[in-house]
């Protein structure tokens, strides 16, 4: 048996698979870790008792780029009858010879993107399973916190279910909690991070937050923003009290205390150079010159 499983969701495609494996054994294997003969060779081997076993083939790029499957051509003439193969990807090119030969010969199964009207009605499905009772206004704050993701808001609802520990009414009250300090801390994390020079966590936050499809652009203008005020502490500290640079800057005494320690380790010059800096990458990003992510991590690594 051969599925081709097709979403741009991970819990979409584990939902899938779960359908086809129930509860038997699978071994899964990364197609970028490794090369379509050995999958083939694997796929191809019986032990001596021709015991059946299930591939789960993730990452099947070879399904939206055009490169060589003669070996997979070949297995499809002598399918081993005691191999399930499942063939996972995000997307496909349905000029690709390969992707015509499993639509007209074997299980193939594109699941499109789920908007926000599908996200609500699967999370308040997921909580009446578990025998949670989500309302409708709860679902649609979670889908809309999450950015109409599904793997975020699946993530964010396991996160409530944590939380209660119990089957009960989940409160509104408690969702909105939940779900917007974990937005809110990400980005807050990743400024600072940029902020002290602290490249490795910035490119690990960064990495879940291309997820979560956060816009880069307003990911700059946060950065912007710290160092804008870093600047200003710089030329106003020695000669206004805190109060009034608090008052100025519309900050509370903490955050005057943070931006103090972080504005001492750059001069005035390195502050400036980083704002036109940002001002240079929106204008690339604006005017289609380069890619945003792309520019968001040539700025941490030029910091």
């Amino acid at each position: 048996m051969l599925y081709l499983l097709v979403s741009n969701s991970y819990h979409i495609l584990d939902e899938e698979i779960k359908k086809i494996v129930k509860d038997e054994k699978y071994e899964v294997i990364d197609y970028l870790k490794t090369t379509l003969e050995d999958i083939v060779m694997e796929a191809s081997y019986s032990d001596l008792f021709s015991n059946k076993k299930i591939l789960i083939i993730k990452n099947a790029t070879f399904f939206s780029t055009k490169i060589d499957t003669s070996s997979l051509d070949k297995y499809l003439l002598n399918i081993n009858p005691n191999t399930i193969l499942i063939f996972t990807c995000n997307n496909i090119d349905e000029r690709l010879k390969i992707v015509k030969t499993f639509k007209d010969s074997y299980n193939y199964k594109i699941n499109n993107i789920l908007y926000q009207k599908d996200i609500v009605n699967k999370l308040i499905e997921i909580a009446k399973k578990k025998d949670y009772n989500l309302s409708i206004e709860s679902a649609i704050y979670i889908s809309k916190s999450s950015l109409d993701n599904y793997d975020i808001a699946y993530n964010n609802l396991e996160k409530i279910f944590l939380y209660y520990n119990k089957p009960c009414k989940i409160n509104e009250s408690d969702v909105i909690n939940l779900v917007s300090v974990s937005l809110e801390e990400n980005n807050f994390k990743f400024i600072e991070s940029v902020i002290n020079n602290d490249t490795e966590n910035a490119f690990k936050i960064l990495n879940d937050l291309k997820i979560k499809k956060i816009e880069p652009l307003s990911l700059f203008n946060l950065l912007a923003r710290e160092y804008r005020l870093m600047l200003i502490l710089k030329e106003e500290y020695q000669k206004k009290s805190r109060s009034y640079i608090m008052k100025l800057l519309n900050i509370r005494d903490w955050q005057l205390e943070k931006l103090l320690k972080q504005a001492s380790k750059y001069n005035r010059e390195y502050l400036e150079d980083k704002l036109i800096e940002i001002c240079e990458y929106d204008y690339q990003i604006k005017t289609g010159k380069i890619d945003k992510f792309l520019a968001l991590e040539l700025f941490i690594l030029n910091n």
